[in-house]
């Protein structure tokens, strides 16, 4: 029985022995499996990062900002045909003596020069938040989605880096990179382009036409950085910035104002433009309203005082006939100092009240502006009783903006409100004497006609098509 007992006692210690060698097998090959899940799991972060960094790749030909415009993470969600409607600034810049530079240079010294070049500039991009849209060797295409000034501080800068840039050639004794920009800003679609196999972005719109042919300007004028009418208009902070008026160029269906934007310029030379502006655009006056005798005396002053001022040996030059106005700017006609928009039934709201009003709005300031130009004196307060006229309609195309759940009313309102806010600043001057005439005049065409015909020509048309659908 003893026996018994003790067999049956030690038997439990066999057991336990037992489960104790069956234990180690078991824990080892839970010890495998956490190696295999370890294993599993480290490859699939390098699949991801694999794959992350493929799709950054892609983002190199299909950039972020298009994901971002189109609402998607990732660039397996754009499809081509996908697209949307933004206000952009767009930047042209180009390098003026690229043929120059690039016959003296193989194929290799290209490549490494235009990759030096603009290695200069991209940190100085994706500071102000420019995004390359299109690049052509010599030009680059930038677009920014934030306010003008953005793009106008992104210019300046960039311009202020090549000359840092061009002192360092030219103590490698190689020839400097001349460089000009242009910039206009307004409604453009953006989206992709292509099939299954192959997308491209694409930008849309006239204002990339207006900031290519803007930019081109800049030879003619001499100067390295023009900005539009509605580049000037949208200007959030315009104390930041230096310019002038230049003159006058035609847009699609008008013409509109251009101004230089000069923050790059050494001290000396700001100072000596500034000092000088007024009777610049005095003298421009007086060109655009074809009294160029007196025009001419006026630049020749302003020369003697800042030799290098080029617009200013361009305008003596075209006073003096010794070139062409339409052959210099490439235009088939000479533009006045002040233009007025005629009516068109692209600009109908198919509002019959609304169209009447803007009709009869159209044909009082097509007058008052022929006043304009053939003098100042009486056709003043009409101008602008026809404007307050004008601004009072803003009240009907807010109505109707809000009834038909217009996207852009936003924008569209800050432009009557500029418009507004200078027409006021307008009518204070006109309460007392009005010294210069001839600079007065070219202020009530910076201020209020330059915004008549640009809001009219581009935001009122893009509201009437938007109303007409």
């Amino acid at each position: 029985m003893n026996n018994k007992e003790t067999a049956f006692q030690l038997e439990p210690i066999k057991i336990e022995f037992t489960n104790g060698a069956i234990a180690r097998p078991l824990s080892q090959e839970y010890s495998n499996l956490a190696q295999i899940i370890e294993k599993k799991e480290i490859i699939e972060r390098e699949l991801l990062k694999e794959i992350k960094a493929i799709e950054l790749s892609y983002q190199k030909f299909l950039p972020l900002h298009l994901l971002e415009l189109l609402d998607q993470t990732s660039i397996q969600g754009i499809n081509p045909g996908n697209q949307i409607e933004k206000m952009v600034t767009v930047l042209f810049l180009r390098i003026h003596n690229y043929d120059d530079l690039f016959h003296d240079m193989s194929a290799r010294e290209n490549f490494n020069f235009l990759n030096s070049l603009y290695a200069q500039l991209d940190p100085i991009l994706i500071h102000f938040k420019g995004v390359v849209d299109q690049f052509e060797g010599d030009t680059l295409r930038i677009l920014f989605f934030g306010d003008v000034d953005d793009a106008i501080l992104c210019a300046t800068t960039m311009l202020g880096r090549i000359t840092a840039y061009n002192s360092g050639r030219r103590r490698a004794l190689y020839p400097e990179v001349k460089i000009g920009v242009g910039i206009d800003t307004g409604l453009l679609m953006v989206g992709a382009v292509g099939n299954n196999n192959h997308m491209h972005s694409i930008t849309l719109g006239k204002h990339l036409e207006q900031a290519l042919k803007i930019e081109e300007l800049t030879s003619v004028f001499g100067v390295e950085l023009i900005v539009s009418q509605n580049v000037m208009s949208g200007i959030v902070n315009r104390t930041a910035f230096y310019s002038r008026l230049l003159g006058r160029t035609r847009a699609a269906n008008h013409s509109e104002s251009i101004y230089e934007v000069f923050n790059q310029r050494g001290e000396e030379e700001i100072i000596k433009i500034m000092q000088g502006r007024e009777k610049f655009e005095t003298a421009l006056a007086l060109f655009y309203l074809g009294r160029k005798e007196e025009s001419l005396l006026l630049f020749l002053e302003g020369v003697k005082k800042y030799a290098g001022d080029a617009p200013a040996q361009l305008y003596i030059d075209l006073c003096s006939n010794r070139k062409d106005y339409c052959q210099t700017f490439g235009y088939d006609y000479e533009n006045k100092l002040n233009t007025s928009i005629e009516w068109h039934n692209s600009l109908s709201f198919k509002n019959e009240k609304f169209d009447l009003i803007f009709k009869e709005n159209c044909s009082n300031l097509e007058l008052c502006v022929e006043r304009l130009n053939n003098g100042i004196d009486g056709s003043v307060p009409d101008l602008l009783a026809s404007l307050r006229d004008y601004a009072e309609s803003f009240k009907i195309e807010l109505t109707l903006m809000k009834e038909q759940g217009y996207p852009f009313i936003i924008e569209h309102q800050k432009e009557h409100e500029r418009f507004l806010s200078n027409l006021v600043q307008i009518e204070r001057e006109t309460e007392g004497d009005i010294e210069n005439e001839i600079g007065f005049a070219l202020k009530i065409q910076k201020l209020l006609l330059d915004g008549f015909t640009t809001h009219i020509s581009n935001s009122d048309r893009h509201l009437a098509l938007f109303l007409n659908k």
